[in-house]
């Protein structure tokens, strides 16, 4: 399965099939950004790898702790963090 057949068989999946694939397939940003409303977002943050700037962006909705604690971008450590992020982070109130 891959993001062509997932894209067009799309309204055929339901939640928890969704939810299965983004536990366990490396979805690309433009995917995750087109259907961001209706993945689980818990299941983004931990199993996804996703930018910097993906993750500022949807700020909100993505659980910090498990981006940066159980997550599996290389940034999440904070030797590995921008300085944009670094300075985003301390702006938000995160102490991870």
């Amino acid at each position: 399965v891959d993001e062509d057949f997932i894209e067009k068989h799309y309204s055929f999946f339901m939640d928890w099939e969704l939810d299965a694939i983004v536990s366990v397939k490396q979805l690309n940003e433009a995917f995750l950004e087109k259907y961001f409303g209706a993945l689980d977002h818990n299941k983004i943050a931990r199993y996804q790898q996703f930018s910097e700037a993906f993750f500022m962006k949807h700020f909100a909705q993505l659980d910090a702790e498990i981006v940066l604690i159980y997550g599996k971008n290389n940034w999440r450590k904070k030797e590995n963090r921008s300085k944009q992020l670094d300075v985003f982070l301390r702006l938000k109130g995160v102490k991870i």
